[in-house]
């Protein structure tokens, strides 16, 4: 039967080595690609305590999980049919609002606070396959990522925000399908804190104020060319 089929891509004008390379062609594809991601991530925010006289104004210390949005572009590149690394830009948005009860003196009150987290920056990635077919490749990938994070609070109507420096450390599982069709889990730990000067609740009392993205698991699809 295999000398029929060589026999068949002969008269195509197709060699037996050609039938070998199409029949044995289990390295990922190497090229530009594009992605998209959903997941969802923990984000932590805290506020100091102060006091003016005899005033006292509650401090925050708090964790919010919501969902994440984000996008990437790179190029991948595979030395053989298990190693390979990527390099890529990425940009993620997450967003989350809170209903805070707390106490600004003896009067008890509830606030609304907001977080918006945008994270942009450069990634390098090393790929590890250790399944390979001509359909389906499957690999573990390990990176990090060097950017900034722009960070908005909102309590009530009093708003700040800052950009800062950030890194992170991710670590995933990887399906790539036909050659062009990836999926991937990635889970990602941002490594840095963002703190700022802030005038709490628009009420003239400076406190200090930190945001940082605990962690964050995701799912992405990408389309390499």
């Amino acid at each position: 039967m295999k000398r029929l089929v060589i026999l068949m891509l002969i008269c195509f004008g197709l060699s037996a080595d050609d039938y070998n390379e199409i029949n044995n062609n289990t390295r990922e594809k190497n090229g530009i690609f594009i992605g998209f991601e959903i997941g969802n991530g923990e984000t932590m925010f805290k506020q100091d305590f102060a006091s003016v006289g005899n005033t006292y104004y509650y401090g925050i210390d708090m964790k919010i999980s919501s969902n994440l949005y984000g996008g990437k572009v790179g190029y991948k590149y595979f030395f053989n049919d298990y190693v390979g690394i990527r390099g890529y830009f990425n940009l993620d948005y997450q967003g989350a609002l809170y209903k805070l009860k707390g106490s600004v003196g003896s009067n008890s009150q509830s606030s609304n606070v907001y977080t918006d987290l945008l994270n942009f920056g450069i990634n390098a990635d090393v790929l590890v396959n250790f399944y390979n077919t001509n359909f389906l490749n499957v690999g573990l990938f390990a990176g990090l990522g060097i950017g900034g994070v722009k960070s908005e609070v909102q309590i009530d109507a009093n708003k700040d925000d800052m950009i800062a420096f950030d890194t992170n450390f991710k670590v995933g599982l990887r399906l790539n399908i036909e050659q062009n069709h990836g999926v991937e889990f990635v889970a990602k730990i941002p490594m840095i804190e963002s703190k700022r000067k802030a005038d709490m609740l628009g009420l003239g009392v400076e406190t200090t104020q930190k945001v940082k993205q605990v962690y964050s698991l995701g799912l992405s699809y990408l389309y390499t060319f």
